[in-house]
């Protein structure tokens, strides 16, 4: 008699082994799933605080203040916060700050600084 097919037992070894190699790839794509989330979440906070610090480069002397942290519009996962101060007479260092909350319950934050003198 000729046997055909496979056994029970060979088939659950099959079925371990692949198992078993399967895990450390599942792990890995999850590690590089959260990892492009995060990088993407940066570049995009990267770019929303180079705009506002460009759109502050546009103003007067005078007219740059600091704004509270606040929610952006269209990134509600995203805060910014413009912060001003003088280190020197007629100078002015301006930082926008965009941060965002991470995946392990902290915060994560981008910083862009600038100084302004008026001449």
């Amino acid at each position: 008699m000729v046997k055909r097919g496979f056994s029970l037992v060979e088939l659950l070894i099959a079925v371990a082994l692949i198992v078993t190699a399967l895990i450390p790839l599942l792990q890995a794509l999850g590690s590089t799933l959260i990892a492009s989330t995060s990088s993407v979440t940066e570049a995009t906070a990267l770019n929303l605080a180079g705009n506002k610090m460009e759109e502050l480069k546009s103003l007067t002397f005078a007219a740059l203040t600091a704004e509270a942290k606040s929610s952006l519009p269209n990134q509600p996962n995203l805060q910014r916060s413009v912060s001003v101060d003088s280190p020197a007479v007629n100078l002015k260092r301006v930082a926008v700050t965009v941060s965002w909350a991470t995946a392990a319950s902290s915060e994560s934050a981008v910083t862009l600084e600038t100084y302004v003198a008026n001449f």
